[in-house]
């Protein structure tokens, strides 16, 4: 079940790091998406620092002003700066791990099905993100 988060967490990454195919990078951050990596930023800096607040004041800029607001460069540099996007891919590919080797264990390990399907997982997280 949590590899379906796992999921939804590396497609959060990509959304804000090579951004997703038919959608533009950060586009997440216009529409005001809460994703992991900015969840993980606030619980670094906290909800009241000045950082938080810097963040926030992108979100509402690239709201207001579109994609193509150089809020939404800025929201990015600041969660990657403080390794947030880094720490959420860490955890994504974590679950997807976990997943696969819950194949494993109910198909056991040397199953041919279960190995196609561990690839196929794995395949779907991106190297370049």
């Amino acid at each position: 079940a949590d590899i379906g988060i796992g999921f939804q967490i590396i497609d959060d990454v990509i959304n804000l790091s090579t951004g997703n195919p038919g959608k533009k990078r950060g586009d997440d951050i216009v529409e005001g998406k809460k994703s992991l990596p900015v969840l993980l930023f606030a619980q670094s800096k906290g909800n009241s620092s000045k950082e938080f607040q810097e963040l926030e004041s992108c979100f509402e800029q690239a709201a207001k002003e579109g994609i193509n607001s150089p809020a939404v460069e800025k929201a990015i540099g600041i969660l990657e700066g403080a390794n947030s996007i880094a720490q959420a891919k860490q955890k994504g590919v974590s679950l997807i791990e976990e997943g696969c080797a819950e194949f494993a264990d109910i198909f056991g390990s040397a199953n041919k099905y279960a190995l196609l399907i561990q690839d196929l997982f794995r395949s779907m997280v991106p190297a370049n993100i």
